[in-house]
């Protein structure tokens, strides 16, 4: 008589304890898959599969994208695999690049779980950003038929517009983004473009991110977003100006430092080296701030400081030509 296979499944549990225990994840979660696939509805597979997502969320909080992914994926191939499980098995595929594969995860998440507005909103912005723009269109008008217009859903609609050019349709939907997320760094950004390619007018297209600054001036990512739009017009001194006043608040924050140092090289090299010393205060092992510092260098004569620099970032970093 053949025993059944699922009175195996205390003892199968037992051994994913033991390889978890003996750091051996992805042993594990491949061994959890099989006791998945035998005993789908049984309770304590179904603990041991959140607890292995746990730990998986964990590691990607930290940013260990790879060994997320290691434990996900066995269990994340299974047919009964949960919608949770999806969702994490596809950010991890996305965190590291393979989109057509998480496009693919997040279909089985929205297969597993259609009524759910994050699985659909999810996938319809990969697929905004996957030149699937009508699809994705269809996705979030479904969504918001669901659950309501949110934010959320309204930037997604805003993106897929945006990627079939329909500007004015998009423009609104940003500008709904906007009024009720004021600190959405990317909605303001994309609504920033559509009115500088409408208007050539720096000042009319950041109007938006300044009335959201001059309520939040601590949203300082807004400030670095229209000093980009400032520098494609060809306004250095007044980008620059943008990231000072971020600067006069916010001395520290490495992210207006890096873009200081940057954009001061366009203007006065020696503006520059005392942004990229002072991103590398802050943050002593910055990339961004070591090349900084290396182009300041060069850019104010101090050829030998340059070549220091630009020997060590090789050292780090062979492959990179800056």
């Amino acid at each position: 008589m053949i025993p059944d296979p699922s009175t195996q499944t205390p003892e199968t549990l037992r051994q994913v304890s033991v390889l978890l225990q003996a750091g051996r994840h992805a042993d594990a979660a491949a061994m959890l898959r099989r006791a998945l696939d035998i005993a789908p509805d049984d309770h304590a597979v179904i603990s041991a599969v959140a607890q292995l997502a746990a730990l998986a969320r964990t590691w990607l909080t930290l940013g260990q994208t790879e060994q997320a992914l290691a434990v996900l994926a066995p269990v994340a191939e299974s047919e009964h695999a949960s919608g949770a499980l999806l969702m994490l098995y596809g950010h991890s595929l996305m965190a590291l690049g393979r989109r057509h594969e998480a496009e693919v995860a997040f279909r089985r998440w929205v297969g597993k779980e259609p009524k759910s507005r994050d699985a659909v909103l999810t996938l319809a912005a990969v697929l905004a950003d996957g030149n699937q723009s009508r699809e994705a269109e269809a996705a979030v008008r479904t969504a918001i038929a669901l659950h309501g217009e949110t934010p959320e859903a309204t930037f997604v609609l805003g993106r897929s517009l945006l990627q079939q050019l329909r500007f004015d349709e998009a423009e609104t939907a940003f500008r709904k983004v906007v009024r009720a997320r004021p600190g959405h760094q990317t909605a303001q950004a994309n609504l920033m473009e559509i009115v500088w390619m409408r208007s050539g007018d720096a000042r009319e297209a950041s109007r938006a991110i300044d009335r959201a600054l001059r309520a939040q001036p601590q949203l300082l990512g807004l400030r670095i977003t229209k000093a980009r739009l400032l520098l494609s017009a060809r306004l250095p001194r007044e980008a620059l100006a943008e990231i000072d006043a971020g600067l006069a608040t916010s001395a520290r924050d490495p992210a207006l430092l890096r873009a200081a140092a940057a954009i001061a090289l366009e203007l006065d090299g020696s503006r520059a080296l005392v942004y990229a010393q002072r991103l590398l205060e802050v943050v002593p092992s910055d990339y961004g701030g070591r090349v900084a510092l290396g182009n300041a260098s060069l850019a104010t004569g101090r050829a030998r400081e340059a070549l220091e620099v630009a020997e060590s970032l090789h050292r780090a970093n062979p492959t990179d030509g800056q």
